[in-house]
């Protein structure tokens, strides 16, 4: 299935097939690594020798195919520059429904 291309601006279009492929990436990465993130990589090597299949266990001893807030936040972003066609450090949070804002650092 192809999705239409989408124009950000005059000057850059984006096509959705590869903007999913990315958030696609980044959750099979980010799921894969969760369980062993913020290790050393001795702590690594003794608890998994290897990593070649999704595990589960980490910090919170989640199951293997947990997403990771990281990848929660990348798709909330995508969501609001689907919408809004921009992204700024104060535009309300797509994960609330208070309507706090997203800072940047």
């Amino acid at each position: 299935m192809s999705l239409p291309t989408t124009r950000v601006d005059m000057n850059t279009t984006v096509d959705p097939n590869r903007s999913a492929g990315a958030l696609l990436g980044l959750a099979g990465g980010n799921a894969r690594g969760r369980p062993v993130g913020g290790l050393p990589v001795q702590a690594i090597n003794e608890a998994h020798d290897r990593l070649t299949e999704m595990v589960g266990g980490g910090v919170h001893h989640q199951l293997p195919d947990t997403l990771t807030d990281d990848t929660d936040l990348a798709c909330c972003i995508a969501r609001s520059l689907v919408a809004r066609g921009e992204f700024a450090p104060t535009m309300p949070d797509p994960r609330s429904r208070q309507g706090s804002t997203i800072h940047t650092v």
